[in-house]
């Protein structure tokens, strides 16, 4: 394809996901543009499929603008970040990861309630994100329920990569690597090709995308909701709570002394994947968390 005609492709990509802004080859994506990492990575990949050209791995921190983006296509440069992305999620260490939960479970009181709500099908697990604790608190309840672990996967972001405890238990539960300041496009359509597989995965993806800084519930991304609709999946909001009080944010290990409770309570499944639907549900119970907490 000659350049002419792949920037107008581009730029008329770019143009459709916002029909209301003037885009040109100079717009800068991510400022101007407001595109979340998720509807850059469906703009990838619709430029994937009318080109046959290879995009999503040249997206990193250094695209600014769409012009960037088409002299990395055309130059064929790669990302400073570059990571195998086939060999994710990896296979996990069920002997490493039962000790962890055994542990978790051990230590903490957890409470599981609406377990009815996982189903045999794929399903993508929404839960809010109080602390790096959070996965393996949702595994921990799959264990309890004797739930199959073994399609189980979630992102995980720098830093978990960045600390050597964090991913080697990240490591054991399966993640892919979501490095938020470089190419989330090649982890998001890993992700999207682990969800349109047969099996019946339970994929987590934490809507607010980074843990909560004070407790409180953050606006959520639209992530979770375009997967959701790309791979045909439904997905299951979860409330976590208490998490936070144990392992927040800048704290560097976690409380394991007293009685902490732990609740985690999967909600309905919401079919359409609209996830205003899904923060009102967890909101909710977040609500009435809080009320029994003062009562």
């Amino acid at each position: 394809m000659k350049r002419n005609d792949l920037e107008k492709l581009m730029v008329g990509v770019f143009s459709d996901l916002r029909p209301n802004a003037y885009v040109d080859i100079d717009t800068k994506i991510k400022e101007d543009l407001n595109l979340d990492s998720l509807e850059l990575f469906s703009a990838c990949i619709e430029i994937e499929e009318r080109t046959k050209l290879e995009v999503c791995k040249y997206i990193s921190s250094e695209i600014i603008t769409i012009n960037d983006l088409l002299e990395e296509i055309t130059q064929k440069k790669r990302s400073k970040f570059d990571i195998d992305y086939s060999k994710y999620p990896k296979k996990k260490d069920e002997k490493k990861l039962s000790k962890i939960l055994k542990f978790l479970d051990k230590t903490y009181d957890v409470r599981v309630s609406g377990i009815e709500n996982i189903s045999d099908k794929k399903q993508l697990i929404c839960p809010n994100h109080e602390s790096n604790y959070d996965p393996f608190m949702v595994l921990l309840a799959f264990y309890k329920n004797n739930i199959s672990m073994d399609n189980f996967c979630c992102f995980a972001s720098e830093d978990v990569w960045n600390s050597t405890v964090l991913k080697k238990a990240f490591d054991i539960l399966g993640a892919i690597p979501l490095f938020r300041n470089d190419n989330t496009s090649l982890a998001l359509k890993r992700a999207t090709e682990v969800l349109s597989s047969d099996a019946p995965t339970k994929f987590l993806i934490h809507p607010e995308g980074k843990r909560t800084r004070d407790g409180k519930l953050a606006p959520f991304k639209n992530g979770a909701q375009k997967l959701s609709e790309e791979t045909n999946t439904e997905i299951v909001p979860v409330c976590i709570n208490g998490t936070f009080e144990v392992y927040p944010y800048g704290r560097k290990v976690p409380k394991v002394f007293g009685h902490h409770v732990v609740e985690v309570k999967f909600l309905p499944p919401v079919k359409d994947g609209e996830m205003s639907k899904v923060r009102e549900a967890i909101k909710a119970e977040k609500s009435v968390y809080k009320k029994n907490k003062l009562a």
